[in-house]
């Protein structure tokens, strides 16, 4: 049984901690991609090009005394989230490892995606950060461009989460309040892509219709067949 003594070492240890601060890294576990029904899927080929700024974004938030902070590789979790809802929502996803150029366009796809991480905010529950709940909001802009690289439409899209609790062994609960926004915001890519109206014209254009429900069909006019969604 351990006497009051024994505990002195851990105490002054934890008071040390408490004033240095520390820095963590919070592990993000990419969510996977939002359920996508076969008439919702868009029939395009597409490229996705990440961007080494992109790929190398972190996020520090630092809170408590000392300070303590909590890192996040934002770029990393969510290129594998995005490139799970792009290859469940469009009939095909390939990444390309540099950006698409009239010199080097992009072979076998109709256009590619290009992200970036335009905001990210994020507030710890308390003075100490350990007890109560993390929020992230995350916006990304998405560029839409030809193979040539010649551009075809940008818009954000936006994801918001939140977790509570109490972290016992380290920073995990950050990290799911990020998963979370990131989470939030694969769905609204899908929700939004086929509304955003040059992303319509664009789609229009190549003989694809979408409803106010986002189910796609060929033009019916260009079949000459009348459709009802």
């Amino acid at each position: 049984m351990f006497q009051p003594r024994e505990w002195y070492p851990f105490v002054y240890l934890g008071l040390l901690l408490t004033v240095i601060g520390c820095t963590f890294n919070a592990p993000v576990d990419a969510p996977p991609a939002p359920a996508v029904s076969g008439e919702q899927r868009v029939p395009v080929a597409v490229g996705v090009y990440y961007s080494p700024e992109f790929l190398a974004y972190t996020h520090r938030q630092s809170y408590g005394f000392g300070p303590h902070s909590v890192e996040f590789d934002v770029g990393e979790s969510s290129a594998i989230h995005f490139s799970r809802v792009f290859n469940a929502y469009f009939q095909r996803a390939l990444r390309f490892s540099d950006r698409p150029t009239a010199a080097r366009p992009a072979a076998d796809v109709d256009a590619v995606l290009i992200p970036e991480i335009e905001q990210l905010t994020m507030t710890d529950p308390s003075l100490y950060g350990w007890a109560g709940t993390w929020r992230t909001e995350l916006v990304y802009r998405f560029h839409l461009v030809d193979p040539a690289g010649q551009p075809i439409a940008n818009w954000t899209v936006e994801g918001v989460g939140s977790k509570g609790g109490v972290d016992w062994v380290g920073p995990k609960i950050p990290g799911e309040a990020f998963a979370a926004a990131l989470e939030e915001a694969g769905r609204n890519f899908v929700n939004r892509f086929s509304h955003v109206p040059e992303v319509s014209r664009w789609l229009s254009a190549r003989g694809i219709q979408v409803s106010q429900r986002g189910v796609f069909a060929p033009d019916p006019w260009r079949l000459g067949v009348p459709t009802a969604f």
